[in-house]
């Protein structure tokens, strides 16, 4: 829930030390409360992206589906 300005500050102290990023989120959850959508555009510009879809939680078929279907995945 990075902002617009925190997310170039970050950039910012990031080129000037050498630092690698690594964001771990997901863009369907809730936003920023100010101004931004740092997450979802680092995604759509083309930064190097790793999707994970596996559920792992709930080990029960049923309530995978269950899940699958809120997400409007299936």
């Amino acid at each position: 829930m990075l902002s617009s300005q925190q997310g170039h500050e970050l950039i910012k102290h990031i080129e000037r030390t050498g630092a690698r990023l690594v964001l771990v989120g997901d863009k369907a959850q809730l936003p920023s409360v100010n101004a931004g959508r740092l997450f979802g555009l680092t995604q759509e510009y083309g930064i190097e992206t790793t999707i994970m879809d596996e559920i792992v939680r709930q080990k029960n078929e049923v309530l995978k589906e269950a899940v699958w279907q809120q997400q409007g995945e299936r």
